[in-house]
């Protein structure tokens, strides 16, 4: 066991969660702060408080669990004797639901603000990318172990893979990687050669066969340069990342892949340091571009599970409650928090304990 590679991914993912977590709280900090809301805690991390500075009339923290963090506000939930006390002006509770949903949302939105801002000089100064990702899937062969198959020929298009259309070696690269996450890989070809569709399989045999397709085009392009075309590349960039995981979600959720397969802190923290030992040679951008990708995925999620204890799920109560033009009593209030802790905890040991199981 690799002691000091493992200290390195270590760093590596404190460093990553570090910058999107600190942001994302920042978010809602700048917002309750803007709407009047006091804000008695900032801490990065969960649990005890290890050290901190008290400033502005904040706690800014760091806690001993480095799994998220979170804003505390004044008065943040109701309470059953909130009708015989008057509310503070600067409780989280005495500001409009306007005003409460515009705080639950300034996390996410600055996640999606953080990565479009460290994109968009990457692709404003020029980004080298493989050619293949932005021409059709056009394939030179099929490596199956260390043999060339005679199944495919070089110039065959790749039209799909498993049933799924692919525009372009991106595509190919995300589908085989969604077939190997299967228990029983096969990769089913639909490729164009000429005027002729033809078809053809390649079994994993349970992961034992490699398979490998391969790009006819290896070059490089520039893509940035300019102003616009690097704003472009940074909004394509962002939504490539949204929709490649709800659509992973997605098929975990109709068993299209199992649920197993999917990577928690141990898998990011080990992506974490390969990429940052690579920005020893290749510079920061890669490093910079996977934050960027955390950061719209940390949003994302944020946004679409309906937990109330996330961002998503408060926003969805606070929009019922605009609605029915009334608030959720202290007790349902409470009963859903408690059930909301439970569900995010026994989530969290699941993915940590598949993450371990995974790497035994």
């Amino acid at each position: 066991m690799d002691f000091g590679s493992i200290f390195f991914n270590i760093g590596a993912f404190l460093l990553l969660i570090a910058v999107v977590v600190i942001v994302h709280e920042f978010g809602h900090y700048m917002a309750a702060r803007a709407c009047g809301v006091a804000v008695e805690v900032f801490s990065f991390g969960m649990g005890p408080r290890l050290f901190g500075k008290k400033a502005y009339g904040t706690d800014w923290r760091v806690s001993l669990l480095p799994m998220g963090g979170y804003v505390r506000m004044e008065q943040e939930t109701p309470t059953e004797d909130a009708s015989s006390k008057p509310l503070s002006p600067t409780s989280f509770q005495a500001k409009p639901r306007w005003q409460r949903l515009i705080i639950v949302l300034a996390g996410p939105g600055i996640n999606f603000v953080l990565a479009f801002a460290m994109l968009l000089p990457i692709y404003w100064r020029g980004i080298e990318q493989p050619e293949a990702f932005y021409r059709e899937a056009v394939t030179r062969g099929v490596m199956v172990d260390d043999k060339l198959s005679d199944l495919v020929v070089s110039g065959d298009i790749i039209r799909s893979i498993n049933g799924k259309t692919v525009r372009n070696w991106k595509d190919v690269m995300y589908e085989t990687a969604i077939a190997g996450a299967t228990e029983t890989p096969i990769l089913a070809l639909v490729l164009e050669r000429g005027d002729r569709m033809l078809t053809a399989t390649f079994d994993g045999n349970g992961g034992k066969t490699r398979i490998r397709l391969l790009p006819l085009y290896t070059g490089t392009v520039v893509l940035g340069t300019s102003f616009t075309e690097a704003w472009r590349q940074a909004w394509r960039e962002m939504g490539e990342a949204i929709t490649m995981q709800l659509d992973s979600l997605k098929r975990i959720v109709t068993g299209s892949i199992p649920a197993k397969s999917v990577d928690g802190p141990v898998g990011i923290a080990t992506v974490s340091g390969q990429i940052l030992r690579e920005s020893r040679t290749e510079g920061w951008v890669p490093f910079l571009r996977w934050i960027a990708f955390i950061s719209v995925i940390l949003g994302l999620m944020n946004l679409i599970f309906p937990i109330p204890m996330l961002d998503g799920g408060l926003a969805v109560l606070l929009i019922g409650q605009m609605i029915v033009r009334k608030d959720l009593s202290a007790r349902a209030t409470h009963v859903l928090g408690v059930i909301s802790f439970m569900l995010i905890v026994l989530l969290t040991i699941m993915i940590i304990g598949n993450d371990i199981i995974k790497r035994l």
